[in-house]
């Protein structure tokens, strides 16, 4: 890998050649520019073309984990609305405070700030209804379908840019390789 002052050089370079890397708000700049790092330590680019492929593979696989994380993050939000929706059948619909208690119930579960009695209490209801956290999972990606459905099609998109990057890549190996010494044999072996 690099050391420091490598890296140093290298972020300051590309962050000339193409501008800051594409972080949204509350991303780690210095993991984006560990993992071009390790990029670039793979692809060991010689030329600008090769340093703008580093790039585009960092920002492709930046890009398909931001996906991931964030589809991830959508069903943990949407844990509230799904146990609330399992718990509604079984609470008759009286509010406490302006909230719906099976709302309530869930809020209390999921907020960290429930005293033990009152925990113990929503699980006893849990088990008596025979509600699991699978259950509540499975509810919480059913809501969020639709906006996981488009993080994997990002997903998708983005595995699909990396396939013809490392295919581009691949390609021009076996023509730098090509116009080496003694490079008949691996066009040979290239094209079998």
């Amino acid at each position: 890998m690099l050391d420091n002052n490598q890296q140093s050089s290298t972020v300051s370079q590309m962050s000339d050649l193409f501008g800051e890397p594409p972080l949204i708000r509350g991303e780690d700049k210095a993991r984006y520019w560990r993992l071009h790092a390790a990029v670039e330590h793979e692809i060991k680019p010689k030329t600008i073309f090769d340093k703008i492929l580093v790039r585009e593979l960092t920002d492709k696989l930046w890009q398909q984990q931001r996906c991931k994380q964030s589809a991830a993050s959508l069903v943990d939000g949407a844990y509230i609305e799904a146990l609330a929706s399992l718990l509604g059948p079984f609470i008759a619909p009286t509010f406490s405070m302006g909230e719906e208690d099976a709302t309530a119930m869930a809020r209390d579960y999921y907020s960290g700030d429930a005293k033990a009695k009152r925990l113990e209490e929503i699980e006893t209801r849990l088990a008596v209804n025979q509600i699991s956290q699978e259950q509540i999972r499975a509810k919480a990606m059913q809501i969020c379908g639709s906006g996981i459905s488009m993080f994997n099609r990002m997903e998708t998109n983005c595995e699909a840019s990396l396939r013809m990057l490392r295919k581009e890549n691949t390609r021009r190996d076996v023509v730098e390789n090509a116009n080496a010494p003694g490079s008949d044999e691996l066009i040979g072996e290239a094209a079998e």
